[in-house]
Parts: structure tokens; sequence; C-alpha cells
């Protein structure tokens, strides 16, 4: 991502407790994947949150994706298209051996529910509450492993932090006479006319959808999807709606994240969409960055979906 940092995670990992229930049915959702006899026998270590160690004999064995509840949440239930904050591990399930684990003390990685380039764990998150410990067992494919000779087995644990929905959802406000124009899609996905005149003379912010969740403040990690382009061709030089991946920012000036895009976004309410068109001087200046030129105004429409932590 070059606009805008982010934290995206495509695999994801392991976590274990004792007690394990076949499903996370909660309001009669019915999850993608059932337990089985490789995913019922991983155990996990370590607080809820902070994955440590993941037990099971080895090989562990599978044809297919299986997913046991090793601990049910209360909280929300994940349904398509929310967005999903948890800590995880991966462990090559032939070996096992610890592929990666979670920093503890950090936000925490962030998916998409629904079909990915990583199913197993896309697919495994849906029905499941916020609040649990996941196990899931997984061939190569089922891991995103597609194209290669792998035959290894792999083990994803998840503990499920946070959920939010996948795009602003608020009050239709009125748009603001010479901005750009902006439609979207049944999932959020925007679409984006730029005018064929001038851009505003200094920063320009329209909330098109008004949330109503808490403010966000400067220095907060939000969640957001976004699309940023340049008013002078309408070309899009960022977006994470093209894999349909949320990011995780820091509402701070940095080097991806412009000084005009803090100020339009601070104060604004979570589930909002916000669009801003920002002058070269508090976006990217003369120096510009790829797909940016020099001297540039950008625009963004973004949707605040949540606060990571």
């Amino acid at each position: 991502m070059r606009a805008i940092s982010a934290l995206v995670t495509t695999a994801v990992v392991v976590a274990g407790l004792t007690a394990c229930t076949q499903v996370g049915s909660a309001g009669g959702c019915q999850p993608e994947y059932k337990s089985g006899d490789a995913s019922a026998y991983i155990s996990v270590q370590g607080r809820f949150g902070a994955p440590q160690n993941a037990t099971f004999p080895t090989p562990i064995v599978t044809k297919k994706t299986e997913r046991t509840v090793l601990k049910q949440g209360d909280g929300a239930v994940l349904q398509t298209g929310d967005v999903a904050i948890f800590r995880y591990m991966v462990v090559n399930g032939t070996t096992g051996e610890v592929a990666y684990k979670s920093d503890a003390t950090g936000a925490g990685s962030i998916i998409t529910v629904g079909d990915s380039g990583t199913p197993s764990v896309t697919l495994g998150l849906r029905c499941a509450t916020v609040g649990s410990r996941i196990a899931i067992a997984t061939t190569p494919e089922g891991a995103g492993q597609t194209g290669g000779s792998s035959t290894d087995t792999f083990v994803f644990v998840i503990d499920i932090l946070k959920s939010m929905h996948g795009k602003a959802e608020g009050w239709i406000q009125s748009p603001q006479p010479g901005m750009p124009a902006v439609v979207t899609a049944p999932d959020g996905a925007p679409g984006i006319t730029i005018p064929n005149q001038d851009p505003p003379a200094g920063l320009a912010v329209n909330v098109l959808i008004g949330g109503n969740g808490k403010k966000v403040e400067n220095d907060d990690y939000i969640v957001v999807k976004y699309t940023a382009l340049l008013w002078s061709d309408g070309s899009v030089f960022d977006s994470n709606w093209s894999t349909n991946n949320a990011s995780i920012i820091q509402l701070k000036k940095s080097a991806k994240v412009p000084e005009g895009l803090v100020k339009a976004l601070a104060g604004q309410r979570i589930g909002s969409q916000v669009l801003a068109v920002i002058p070269s001087e508090l976006a990217f200046g003369k120096d510009g960055i790829e797909g940016v030129p020099s001297n540039s105004t950008v625009v963004y429409v973004v949707d605040i979906l949540g606060i990571a932590r």
C-alpha cells in the first residue's frame, strides 16, 4: 500500500484451550466448515489474545478444511463482509513448527470475512463470535498455497478481538457543489467522478454518510476502507477496495498519511464516509510519491469502520 500503511494479513494462526465445541452457530448462522478428526485434536496454550503454543499429533492429516471452536465468545456474530481484528499463530501441521506468531502488544491483524486468497481463514471466520478462539486445520489449497508443490497441512488458530461492519453505515448527507460525485456499489465500494473544473483552493471535506459511532481523534489507530485518486485525471493511485481488505492506520501525519487526511478525518464518527479534496501542500507536496506527481491535488473517499485499539 502506498498512500496509507496497512496491517492486512492473509494467513492466520494457532491458538488453543481445552473445551472444544463443533460450531459457533449463534443466531442460526451456519459455519462454512465443521469440526473434524484433525482440528478436534488441536489444543493451544496462552491467554486469550496471546496464543503461545499449539499441541497436536504430528503429522496432522486432513484432506479438507476443518474448524473447531476452542473457546466460544459471546460477542457479535461475524458475517460475510464484516471486518475482524484478531491475533494468531500459524503452524506447519506436518512438522509442528511455528511459522508465525502475533505480537501480543500490537493492535492486531485485520481481515475481511468472505472468500479470498486464504479461504480456510476468511471463510472459516464466518459465523464465529467475537471473543472466540478458533482452530483451523487445512490443506495447502485452503491455506492459499495454490500452484505450488507443498503437501504440508497447516494449522491456523485465531483469537477474535473485535469486529465491525465492512462499509460505512449511517445517514446519507447532501453532496457539496464543486466536489467529486460519489456513488457506492452494494458492497460499499465507491465510484468517483471528478468534476471538469479547478479543484478547491484549500482543504475541502464533505461527509457523505454520517455515522453515529464514537468520534475518532488524532493518534487513534482507525480501521478504514478507502480510495485515493488524482484530481487532474481521476486516476486511482491507491485503494484497498480492489482486494476488499480494510486497513489500520494511525491518525497521525506520516510519509504515507498526508496532513490533510488527518485533518479531514479527526473528529468524524465511526460509520461515516468522508470525501476529502486535499491540496498539494497538505498532501504529498513537490516531492510527490509513486503514482502522485509533484504538486498534485488528491482526493480521498474513506469509510471509517472502527477503532483498532
